[in-house]
């Protein structure tokens, strides 16, 4: 008898101490580009129990230079640069993406974010992850990096700055299923019809080939 209760008692402690939050990474690292207006470095948190889990992600900021902010995109939406915490749902045996993003406004520099998601019914339970944006030389000329795409996340347009003549913009999903094709040059390209979630944009030249492939986010803000 005695045995068979030590024997519960421990499986009921394993069971208890178990650790079914992780992330996928522990450190990212996104280099930090002044002249991008928008650099989000991505992960995904899992969930490896049977159960969904009520948890919490926690943003600490460790380094941030004088005018820049960041924000935290999450399951649909992204939050606005004053959020530092919002509550989710992760079912069971399942991931959700997290993804802090800098915004440099044009200063050089170098930041650093961590995340830490609980679990909300055991705070044993949970996981951090490091997001570094280590600083590259700052360009002189914008456009000496190539086409860019603003603002980044977008909610229903975005534009491209390029010296570059661009004949064509394609835009797939990340399975590369191809989901729009507009013209190389205009003022804004609508996309108020894709629903939220991460697409590759394309730029093709004048000769049609591609001069440049970027990740875009599109996404809807909670108030």
């Amino acid at each position: 008898m005695r045995i068979a209760l030590l024997s519960i008692f421990l499986l009921m402690s394993f069971v208890g101490f178990s650790q079914s939050l992780s992330f996928e990474k522990v450190l990212v690292e996104e280099p930090a580009n002044p002249a991008v207006d928008d650099i989000p470095a991505f992960n995904n948190i899992i969930n490896s129990s049977n159960q969904a889990i009520r948890a919490r992600w926690i943003r600490e900021v460790n380094d941030l230079p004088n005018g820049w902010k960041s924000s935290i995109c999450d399951s649909e939406p992204c939050n606005q640069s004053r959020i530092d915490s919002a509550d989710f749902i992760l079912p069971a045996n399942s991931s959700l993406q997290i993804t802090p993003h800098v915004f440099p406004n044009g200063t050089a520099g170098e930041a650093q974010i961590t995340v830490r998601v609980i679990d909300l019914d055991d705070r044993s339970n949970n996981a951090v992850a490091t997001f570094s944006f280590p600083s590259i030389s700052s360009v002189k000329d914008p456009f000496s990096a190539g086409p860019r795409l603003y603002p980044n996340p977008a909610t229903d347009q975005f534009s491209i700055l390029s010296d570059e003549s661009l004949s064509e913009i394609t835009v797939t999903n990340m399975l590369g299923k191809l989901l729009k094709v507009l013209p190389g040059h205009s003022p804004s390209y609508d996309v108020s019809d894709l629903p939220n979630g991460i697409y590759l944009v394309s730029m093709k030249d004048s000769y049609g080939r591609i001069i440049k492939t970027l990740r875009f986010s599109k996404r809807s803000y909670r108030p």
